[in-house]
């Protein structure tokens, strides 16, 4: 199975992120995925088959129970493939960053100034208050 086939299943990604905290044991990970996405215990059990002949997890043994662990090779691939489009959204986080930068600068006032009110904050810019009754402009 191709890497995205693997992470393409909502279960297996979230077996990947429960063990992206460290290793779990089988019964572990199989008491979460069975309370989120109420499937049963043999179901559970071939995902993190799929994910271990893969090579996403390893097992160990430690008597009766099983402890599932992340192996980084396949995500090492998958973000070798991403690589190729990281450019694509780094370009616009960057613009963001500078952008946002540029909005703190604009908020900040000299030390002790009161700050200043932004345009448009309930009253149109430009606008005067009317003059009083029986006065015209």
């Amino acid at each position: 199975m191709h890497a995205f086939d693997i992470l393409g299943d909502p279960v297996r990604r979230r077996i990947l992120e429960l063990l992206a905290d460290g290793e779990q044991t089988s019964g572990a990970i199989t008491d979460v995925i069975r309370a989120e996405f109420a499937i049963s215990q043999p179901a559970v059990s071939q995902h993190l088959r799929v994910l271990r002949d893969s090579g996403f997890t390893s097992v160990r043994a430690q008597g009766t129970r099983r402890f599932y662990a992340i192996e980084p090779a396949p995500l090492s691939e998958v973000d070798a493939w991403l690589d190729r489009f990281r450019l694509l959204w780094e370009q616009r986080l960057d613009a963001l960053g500078t952008e946002l930068a540029r909005g703190r600068r604009a908020r900040r006032t000299p030390t002790g100034a009161a700050p200043t009110r932004p345009t448009g904050s309930g009253t149109d810019a430009g606008e005067t208050d009317p003059p009083p009754k029986g006065q015209d402009r």
